[in-house]
């Protein structure tokens, strides 16, 4: 899944905390690195963007000096126009597994009003998309350490759907040696009275009982709640009691607001917001 990898960066401070987490996705085997940038040309006439596009190239060199001997190939590319349409475009053009990008993690009624480039591209690519938050990275010695660590304890929530069985499915295909644990949680959600409450209790054990016999199966160690509650209390809860390194959730559309979501966008927004480890959304 993080073979090869694309990191798009805005040219900003913050580039230099995603490159040095960057560093340790070798040992969660990336072997190939894109660092990408994409030029605002609107407006602009042939020799300005040429211009811009080499004062770009010439940043994206000083981020990626952060990388020697890294172990990876490291290729540096620069777009012209959107950002987000142009890292999407680039991830499948480029033969990327994974994207990954760092976060503000912006509360949702400001990723509405404001947006979040990192977030949208989490939304519209057509592969995984790992979001780290800036503050994580900035709180470590060594960011490095959040990359190397993420397959070794992975909190899979599930409802079920589609999207959330795809994300099952990417995680327990991760290369062999680079995931040793899965912990799969499912929050019972709706205030139901005791004999239903029960019943959806027996019915959610047995399907995550079947997903418990497929991972181990591969050979990795699994684990498997089934809770009541607010999904981001008890998901949130539940990755801190298990010393959860990633959180893997699958992404759906939810409306005209087309909110990246276990459930409803805010479920995915509080779970960037409060995780201590990446969060990868998967499509």
């Amino acid at each position: 899944m993080l073979r090869n990898v694309l990191i798009p960066v805005g040219l900003s401070e913050e580039d230099e905390l995603v490159v040095d987490f960057a560093k340790g996705l070798y040992e969660s085997g990336a072997r190939r690195l894109i660092i990408a940038h994409t030029v605002d040309a609107s407006g602009m006439e042939g020799p300005i963007i040429a211009r811009a596009i080499d004062k770009a190239l010439l940043e994206l060199r000083k981020v990626a000096s952060r990388l020697p001997a890294s172990g990876m190939d490291v290729e540096l590319r620069i777009a012209t126009g959107d950002p987000v349409a142009e890292m999407v475009a680039l991830a499948a053009e480029a033969g990327i597994d994974s994207v990954v990008c760092g976060t503000h993690a912006k509360d949702l009624l400001t990723k509405l009003i404001a947006g979040s480039v990192s977030e949208q591209i989490a939304l519209e690519a057509t592969v995984p998309t790992m979001l780290i938050r800036y503050d994580l990275l900035r709180d470590r010695a060594e960011p490095s350490e959040l990359a190397s660590a993420f397959g070794r304890r992975v909190l899979i929530p599930t409802d079920f759907t589609p999207s959330a069985t795809r994300a099952f499915i990417t995680a327990t295909a991760m290369e062999k040696g680079l995931l040793e644990a899965v912990h799969i949680v499912h929050v019972i959600t709706e205030a139901l009275e005791p004999e239903a409450m029960a019943e959806a209790q027996q019915e959610a054990y047995s399907r995550v009982e079947g997903l418990v016999r497929t991972a181990s199966g591969s050979g990795i160690e699994v684990s498997a709640v089934v809770m009541h509650g607010d999904p981001v209390d008890v998901i949130l809860g539940q990755a801190k009691k298990t010393g959860a390194t990633g959180i893997m959730l699958g992404r759906k559309d939810a409306g005209p607001l087309r909110a990246i979501s276990v459930s409803p966008g805010a479920t995915a927004m509080g779970l960037i917001s409060g995780a201590e480890c990446p969060v990868v959304f998967v499509p």
